[in-house]
């Protein structure tokens, strides 16, 4: 079989300054990427000080001509990139903070460093670092990951198959006393006149008393507020405490939503 012969063809480009500016500025600020626009510089001029290169990106100096005739490197003012960004170093170290954040707040999720709270999401676990800044209302749920909390439903042991049968058995343990929050972190519960609130499930209202040591209406009659689906209620002709009225508050606020007639001072 004849061998075929490998035609060679030699492709020259020439570079334009003007073109290599631009485009290391648009890596520089655009596109927060630094390190791609420095080793492109220094691929293109390995002789070019660190001082000139970060005087390119900037906009105090830039490149003309080409790599055929020969570029030179002159003043500028230029104060924004090709796609209208600043040419600061200002800039490139935000972006560089907002990234270290995003990893800080993944870290804090992953090794369970979290805060729990109440959200329009139900009950979740945000990164411990975003907290403050979540209940002051500074940053929302888009800015940074979190994790839904599944609210469990406490289950009563089963009594023996046959008690009556049986001469002796085990008594049926009483489950726990619900464990006060303070601060309202489900759509769902009862909150006490002193600031005491205790979730549940969606209906289990009456549940939830039983398990307190009252009735339904007796919680009603000590002015306990009754919260489901995200709303509250107290019994005609009674107002909230104003520890009642301070958490109703907190928790209308930190949702954006608008607070109820009752509650507007």
């Amino acid at each position: 079989m004849p061998k075929t012969k490998i035609k060679k063809e030699t492709v020259c480009f020439v570079v334009e300054g003007e073109f290599l500016t631009n485009l290391t500025r648009q890596l520089w600020a655009d596109e927060g990427n630094p390190e791609k626009a420095f080793n492109i510089l220094n691929a293109a001029f390995p002789t070019m000080t660190k001082g000139d290169q970060f005087s390119i990106l900037i906009g105090e100096k830039k490149l003309i001509g080409d790599s055929k005739k020969g570029c030179k490197l002159i003043k500028d003012i230029a104060k924004k990139s090709p796609c209208g960004n600043p040419l600061s170093i200002d800039r490139v170290f935000k972006r560089f903070r907002k990234k270290l954040k995003q990893q800080e707040d993944w870290i804090q999720l992953a090794t369970d460093n979290v805060i729990k709270t109440g959200s329009p999401e139900g009950l979740i676990a945000i990164p411990k670092g975003r907290a403050e800044a979540y209940k002051k209302g500074k940053v929302s749920l888009e800015d940074f990951p979190y994790k839904k909390i599944e609210v469990l439903i406490p289950t009563l042991p089963r009594p023996p198959k046959n008690p009556i049968n049986s001469i002796e058995h085990a008594a049926i343990p009483k489950p726990p006393k619900p464990k006060a929050h303070y601060t309202i972190d489900n759509d769902h519960g009862w909150l006490s006149t002193d600031g005491k609130f205790y979730p549940c499930g969606y209906g289990e209202h009456i549940l939830l008393a039983d398990r307190l040591g009252f009735e339904e209406r007796e919680l009603e009659k000590k002015q306990w507020m009754k919260i489901q689906k995200g709303e509250f209620w107290l019994p005609d002709k009674q107002n909230p405490t104003q520890t009642q009225y301070d958490m109703l508050f907190d928790w209308y606020t930190r949702r954006g939503k608008v607070l109820p007639n009752w509650l507007e001072v």
